[in-house]
């Protein structure tokens, strides 16, 4: 076999009998090019081992890759020769470079509360969530489909990169009304996080992306990646309670490199991995204190009004005490006044015209008091008519409108604080912040 184009059609037949990832095979396939690259004009098929043995010790005395690259070269090599072509060569008689325990950063349970708290983008936030929550690499988070996700029995199927189920994992009891409320506003058709195409998921890059972004946000600025919440994953269950062994059997970590960085973590207590460690991080678990009362409170205390400041301080109030609902009220009602005196500020002949447009039996708007006779969603159609919002910041107040409406009519509906502080936070940013 001397020609490159027939080799990779081949290497892509066989390897694909093995199972292999889809990151796997251009691996091991550029390793056979370079393999044929070393020796021009030779049929590797008729290569003897020692011809092998000479290419990858040229490589590792180049000292152009890493320990854990020439392992690749190995692993592809010994599957091209021992098991396609059945040779037999005597791999394990090469040395192989050891590869240097890596010290793997991960968050600590605050740091991964202020990143969520710092995520004002549901769609983000979301991603982020359910990312720490179930242990996920980038590649799964990817390719997770709605189809993954099951709400009654609280889990999520976690995939390979061939579909190929590779075990389940605890759907956070305090990642689903988030990812409920994403998936009702974003309606994804395939993939639970989708780009700008439907039916098309993120690429990984952009996943990173966000993250890096997000981390700077929360304050962080150390390197960090989707396999460091991965890492935060796995310590936080073990600080749990869940002993090593039975993170790794759930993780399906049984490679030596990657269980050397988990070393550090000792096997202690008896559970199994039956939840997500979000769920028993005290801050997130308590009425979402997480948000940050502090800041919410210089926020709040920036604010000129009094009558909104003193509906936001007490909606703070209810959230810290848990009767939720009442704040989610409170601070809808501090918005509206904010948002009706903005529209009086553009005119009132501006605002009427505006007005009639989407309401032409309602009474004319002389004052504040004259919003009362109009409906909160025509409030805000009037606000985005007079540019103080657009479209988007229209559509997230007005889904805000519609969880103030769920707490403000007798029912069984009863928000968690997350979602409570969130609706506050968010109003801060977009309302009284501008």
């Amino acid at each position: 076999m001397t020609d490159k184009e027939s080799a990779r059609k081949f290497l892509a037949v066989e390897m694909n009998r093995f199972d292999l990832s889809g990151r796997t095979i251009p691996l091991y396939t550029s390793w056979v090019m370079k393999l044929m690259d070393y020796y021009p004009g030779k049929d590797i098929k008729k290569l003897t081992f020692d011809e092998i043995h000479e290419f990858v010790t040229h490589h590792i005395r180049a000292n152009k890759f890493s320990p854990s690259s020439i392992n690749i070269a190995l692993n592809s090599l010994v599957l091209l020769y021992n098991r396609i072509w059945k040779r037999n060569y005597p791999f394990d008689t090469v040395v192989r470079p050891k590869v240097q325990n890596v010290e793997r950063d991960f968050l600590k349970e605050e740091e991964v509360l202020a990143l969520l708290d710092a995520t004002k983008n549901i769609k983000h936030r979301a991603m982020l969530t359910v990312a720490y929550s179930a242990g996920l690499e980038v590649s799964q988070l990817k390719n997770l489909k709605i189809s993954d996700l099951d709400f009654e029995r609280s889990q999520i199927k976690v995939r390979d990169a061939k579909g190929k189920l590779k075990r389940n994992a605890p759907l956070a009891k305090g990642a689903k009304p988030l990812l409920k409320e994403y998936l009702k506003k974003y309606k994804p058709i395939k993939f639970v996080f989708e780009g700008s195409q439907p039916n098309k998921p993120y690429r990984e890059t952009t996943l990173n992306k966000i993250l890096v972004d997000k981390l700077s946000k929360a304050g962080i600025h150390r390197k960090l990646t989707f396999r460091s919440l991965k890492y935060s994953y796995a310590m936080h269950l073990h600080a749990q309670g869940v002993p090593l062994i039975r993170i790794l059997e759930h993780l399906g970590i049984d490679h030596g490199t990657t269980l050397v960085i988990y070393s550090k973590l000792d096997a202690i207590g008896k559970k199994s991995v039956e939840h997500s460690p979000l769920d028993q991080l005290s801050a997130f678990e308590n009425s979402h204190q997480t948000t940050d009362a502090k800041h919410l409170i210089k926020a709040i205390e920036k604010i000129k009004n009094k009558d909104e400041r003193d509906y936001l301080i007490e909606a703070l109030r209810c959230i810290e005490n848990r009767a939720v609902r009442a704040g989610i009220i409170f601070a809808w009602t501090a918005a509206i006044l904010n948002i009706r005196r903005k529209c009086l500020a553009r005119g009132k002949s501006a605002t009427n015209n505006a007005r009639i447009k989407h309401e032409p039996n309602s009474r004319q708007i002389n004052s504040e008091e004259d919003f009362s006779y109009i409906k909160d969603r025509t409030t805000l159609l009037i606000a985005k008519d007079l540019d103080i919002y657009d479209k988007s910041e229209k559509d997230i107040l007005t889904n805000h409108l519609d969880l103030r409406n769920s707490c403000g009519h007798p029912s069984k509906y009863r928000p968690d604080g997350l979602k409570a502080a969130s609706f506050l936070s968010d109003l801060l940013s977009l309302v009284f912040a501008r």
